[in-house]
């Protein structure tokens, strides 16, 4: 949950801009627990363009065991090294879903790439703006440096 919730912080601080954010706990029958939250995220002033997610996020922390039904939890005896494992590639595999979703600016000039809110794109010449849906480590392999301000 953590690194969706970091996501947002930084681009608030990045832009400036505002960020729509819902967190929902999603129960399964009568357990006082539940076991995961549905998180949302949509900014506001570029309708999702700088940062847009709907993911799920199972209640689990390593080397818990949570009964969900009870709300007891207790310590186990699970390899704590796998389960961080697990919870990282399950994050990893998220964030580049929403990357390979993101549009970018190119300034074909300065070969700098921009978020479309970003500040500079408004300062940018017409003959320099190239649209790109390109993914961020693509546009790094054919020269482009990502943009200081908005940090793509």
């Amino acid at each position: 949950m953590l690194p969706f919730e970091n996501m947002a912080a930084d681009y608030v601080k990045e832009t400036g801009n505002h960020v729509l954010y819902r967190v929902t706990p999603v129960f399964e029958g009568s357990s006082l627990v539940a076991p995961g939250v549905l998180m949302e995220a949509e900014s506001v002033e570029d309708k999702g363009e700088g940062i847009l997610c709907c993911v799920y996020v199972y209640n689990v922390q390593p080397g818990i065991n949570i009964n969900y039904a009870t709300g007891d939890s207790s310590a186990s005896g699970t390899n704590k090294t796998a389960v961080t494992e697990q919870a990282t590639q399950a994050v990893t595999q998220a964030a580049s879903q929403q990357t390979s979703t993101e549009s970018y600016i190119l300034n074909t000039n300065t070969k700098k790439f921009h978020r479309p809110s970003c500040s500079s794109v408004k300062q940018m010449k017409e003959s320099n703006k190239k649209s790109s849906s390109e993914s961020r480590d693509a546009l790094i392999a054919a020269g482009y440096d990502p943009c200081k301000k908005c940090n793509p």
